[in-house]
């Protein structure tokens, strides 16, 4: 954590001390405080010392004292504190304060009457007492937050950490999940409304710092208020964003207060991801049944996908989308599905949509006669690959049989299927064809077997 040198000069024997050079410096962080007295002393220099010295071995070398300085600058060390200057410098060169103040080296003169260890012990006490204060703080907000996660295992624990949190940092607080989704919020007073309760303009603020925000890092956006982004990545996942509303900067302990809420949001976060894939290997699970011609009855079709949260009554045709997505945008995936999903959904509002990593399964809600399903699939087959391709994927399509009954989508999810597969492999991405243009103008013949048992 360290102090500034700033600080120092108000401590122990540094009170005495006056800053002949370098003023510009003052803020530099001290971390360590030790002595040097041999002139290549700087092989050991290590970053953030306040380095104390008397100049015994460089007294009548003016060149090794201002090399001793650019050495200090170099090496990131926070200044040089001259000590007993009646008993071995008299003098200070003027090209040694010239080259501290241009390089931003603070040189601190203290008397005759100060030793060492008047400076070493108060500096470094200090230091230790903002550590151990430092860790007690983020025992206390670590346990603060943890607690309200797992609090008896409740629902909705996450925006109690959120105001937690705000609470702590004293400005309105955001969570949003791998989707870019907002999650929970928490404000602190009504200044802060309006970007609280605008999902869409978060989202396409995470959206253009996705890549950054993938890679753990902790971002300030220069909003209107400014905002405070700090990722949940762990194990090179990527699980959401802790949002803090009008931040320019945080101070130390607000980092860590920041932290440990990061540390307590990915674990609900990561509970919600869990029964979420959990969901959605029993929804695969439904349609590798389905296609294995498990369901041998209507009733049995219909309670099954019910235990899913379908209702598959209603549903007439079975769209199949193969993907194709390049390394480059793989991170943006979540959001991809989800506006593949949402695509269905304004389509019509009973529709079903599956999506896997590479693919997605759509089951057509219709009461009209197959050609005008049909149409209706084609058009949201072309808007699909439209979206896709301005994300920089792309996507081919196929559309199935008519299912008169529930158990007859069998037929139409695995025809759908195979038609994405036989136009992928001969027409390449970017169409929306139907089983009856297959079957017309690629007689099977020309068709590899392992695409053809319709």
């Amino acid at each position: 954590m360290g102090i500034t040198v700033r600080e120092a000069l108000a401590i122990g024997g540094l009170k005495k001390g006056e800053v002949i050079a370098g003023i510009e410096g003052l803020d530099n962080i001290i971390r360590h405080v030790s002595v040097i007295e041999v002139p290549d002393a700087f092989r050991w220099f290590r970053g953030y010392e306040l380095w104390l010295t008397a100049f015994y071995t460089l007294k009548d070398d003016v060149r090794a004292q201002v090399q001793m300085i650019e050495e200090i600058a170099k090496r990131k060390s926070a200044g040089l504190v001259i000590c007993y200057p009646n008993t071995y410098i008299k003098d200070i060169s003027p090209e040694l304060l010239r080259k501290a103040n241009s390089l931003r080296i603070p040189v601190i003169l203290v008397p005759e009457d100060v030793a060492y260890i008047d400076v070493i012990s108060p500096i470094l006490e200090e230091i230790l007492a903002r550590e151990t204060k430092k860790l007690k703080y983020a025992f206390s907000v670590h346990e603060r937050l943890t607690n309200v996660v797992f609090d008896k295992g409740k629902a909705g624990n996450m925006r109690k950490v959120a105001k937690e949190l705000a609470v702590i940092l004293g400005k309105a607080v955001i969570l949003t999940d791998h989707r870019n989704d907002i999650v929970t919020s928490y404000e602190i007073n009504r200044m802060t409304a309006d970007i609280l309760i605008d999902p869409s303009a978060i989202k396409d603020l995470l959206l253009v710092n996705l890549e950054e925000l993938h890679n753990g890092k902790t971002l300030v956006v220069k909003h209107s208020p400014p905002l405070l982004l700090r990722p949940i990545v762990f194990g090179h996942r990527f699980y959401g964003t802790v949002i803090a509303v009008d931040v320019d900067g945080i101070s130390k302990l607000e980092e860590i207060a920041l932290d440990q809420a990061r540390i307590a949001f990915a674990a609900g976060l990561m509970n919600r991801l869990a029964l979420e894939e959990t969901e959605n290997q029993k929804k695969t699970d439904f349609l590798n049944n389905l296609a294995k011609g498990r369901f041998k009855t209507n009733e049995s079709v219909i309670a099954s996908a019910q235990q899913v949260s379908w209702d598959i009554e209603g549903k007439k045709i079975a769209i199949y989308g193969k993907m194709k997505v390049s390394d480059r945008i793989r991170d943006r995936l979540d959001s991809i599905h989800m506006e593949i999903f949402k695509s269905v959904q304004m389509e019509h509002c009973s529709n079903i949509c599956h999506i896997g990593n590479s693919s997605f399964t759509v089951f057509l809600e219709g009461r009209e006669e197959y050609d005008q399903i049909k149409k209706r699939a084609k058009v949201l087959g072309k808007r699909l690959i439209k979206l896709l391709r301005n994300r920089g994927a792309d996507l081919v399509v196929g559309i199935g049989s008519y299912s008169p009954r529930p158990l007859d989508l069998k037929t139409s999810y695995e025809k759908a299927r195979k038609t994405a597969l036989i136009a992928k492999e001969l027409m390449g991405f970017g169409r929306v064809i139907s089983i009856d243009e297959v079957a017309l103008y690629y007689p099977r013949s020309t068709v590899h077997r392992q695409y053809w048992p319709f």
